[in-house]
């Protein structure tokens, strides 16, 4: 269950993957690829789409979309609808790029809904724990 476990255990299927035969193409042998990347997210042989390496790249690359936008969040120019609009825009549209290839478990809605609900705390001057109620609620009742 360890990180590291299911490292060796995707490590011994790409190599029993390399003992599969080849798909051949006018007589020339295609490459066998274990793990991928198509539109952005990463998938494997075995169907399993990675998604905790998926969500983490996917938290990565809107945290830095999130400070770009640094400004903005601390504006006391704009309102608030204004920066969540921005918000969803922005960050949100590049954290749950791809989603539709994860498998939406409720430890994986959690680990969104913290994430997010710091990102948004900090939009908009609220407690995390006031941001994070709303998010898991609504996650769960996707998932059921």
């Amino acid at each position: 269950g360890t990180r590291a476990e299911r490292k060796v255990i995707r490590k011994r299927k790409a190599q029993a993957q390399l003992l599969r035969g080849t798909v051949l193409i006018e007589g020339q042998p295609l490459k066998n690829a274990f793990q991928f990347r198509y539109l952005g997210s990463e998938f494997c042989a075995d169907g399993d789409a990675l998604v905790p390496l998926a969500v983490e790249a996917r938290m990565e690359k809107a945290a830095v979309r999130f400070s770009m936008l640094c400004q903005i969040w601390k504006s006391s120019e704009l309102s608030v609808a204004l920066k969540l609009r921005l918000y969803a825009a922005a960050v949100v549209s590049v954290l749950i790029y791809g989603c539709e290839a994860w498998q939406m478990t409720e430890g994986l809605c959690k680990k969104l809904g913290a994430w997010n609900a710091r990102r948004l705390a900090f939009v908009t001057r609220r407690e995390i724990r006031d941001e994070y109620c709303v998010l898991v609620l609504l996650c769960i009742r996707t998932i059921l």
